[in-house]
């Protein structure tokens, strides 16, 4: 665990290369890809005769989020997760410019570097929103579409990331970033609190504290703020068999209001919304909702 007065102050960064070591160790099949300038931080298992999943993780996320479902969907699956740009411990290219088309392009990089022929997705939050995105976009390389809590209707965004991009306040977040701030954030994306131990606490700080990190987040939220509002019409392009998976109390894109819009988007897709559980669907209901997403690949579910 980095330990670091970065901890208390909220001030000083954390080098990119002592949290390589910590959080990207090559015998959990961590390694970095490079392509078009950019320096990928990637995970899979090599037991590459299974079918493949690419799973992207939400906004200020990691590709640790999948933890708790990773050991049960390498039984299953070639897994490939990723550390997607602007978060984690990937570097992005800074002189490609960030547009509507910026993650469709990276992903289309990303998957002819691996070399992936026909492979499904799975997303979170903001994963979830390149997801969909690129099941449209490409809807002959992709099998099947997993989605969690998916951003795509108009809607207001998160009030603190709205805060952070303003000029003011963006300056203020990039320089000083107290810890208690990322914990309160937290409270409001889990339903149960009980579930935010201390090594999820620390590694999403970390994540954001590691050098340069607060300007990209922030970078990112001027750019979210622009599209949140925007009509996504090619989300009915989608005809790959869908699963969404929602908590009804999900406070940062909430369900009672995309569901319907969901539905009518992608009638074929197979909605599930869970009570009592926020936005972090993969940590809340864990054993409930990986049931489904295996029941949906017609794959064995233990008792």
């Amino acid at each position: 665990m980095y330990t670091s007065k970065v901890r208390i102050g909220g001030f000083q960064e954390i080098p990119r290369s002592k949290l390589i070591d910590q959080y990207a160790d090559s015998s959990d099949g961590s390694r970095f890809i490079k392509f078009n300038g950019h320096e990928v931080h990637l995970r899979e298992n090599q037991d590459k005769e299974k079918p493949k999943l690419l799973a992207l993780h939400g906004i200020c996320d990691s590709l640790h989020t999948w933890d708790p479902w990773n050991k049960e969907l390498e039984k299953h699956f070639h897994l490939i997760r990723i550390d997607l740009p602007f978060f984690g411990l990937t570097k992005r290219n800074k002189e490609v410019p960030l547009t509507r088309e910026y993650f469709n392009q990276f992903i289309d990089d990303l998957v002819k570097e691996l070399k992936l022929t026909k492979f499904s997705l799975l997303g979170h939050s903001l994963g979830a929103f390149l997801s969909w995105s690129y099941a449209a976009y490409r809807t002959d390389l992709i099998d099947k579409v997993v989605l969690l809590a998916p951003p795509g209707h108009p809607q207001t965004p998160p009030k603190v990331i709205s805060l952070v991009a303003t000029p003011i306040l963006k300056k203020i977040f990039t320089f000083w970033t107290p810890k208690f701030i990322l914990k309160y954030i937290l409270k409001n994306l889990f339903y149960d609190i009980s579930l935010i131990t201390n090594d999820i606490l620390n590694r999403y700080y970390d994540m954001l504290m590691s050098e340069g990190n607060r300007e990209e987040y922030a970078d990112f939220f001027v750019f979210l703020i622009k599209y949140a509002a925007a009509e996504h019409h090619e989300i009915n392009k989608i005809k790959q068999p869908t699963l969404i998976l929602w908590g009804e109390k999900d406070l940062w894109v909430p369900s009672i209001k995309a569901v319907p819009f969901f539905q009518k988007q992608i009638p074929h897709a197979r909605i599930i919304v869970y009570p009592n559980m926020r936005h972090m669907v993969q940590y809340e209901k864990t054993k409930e909702t990986l049931t489904e997403l295996l029941l949906f690949f017609e794959l064995p579910v233990e008792d």
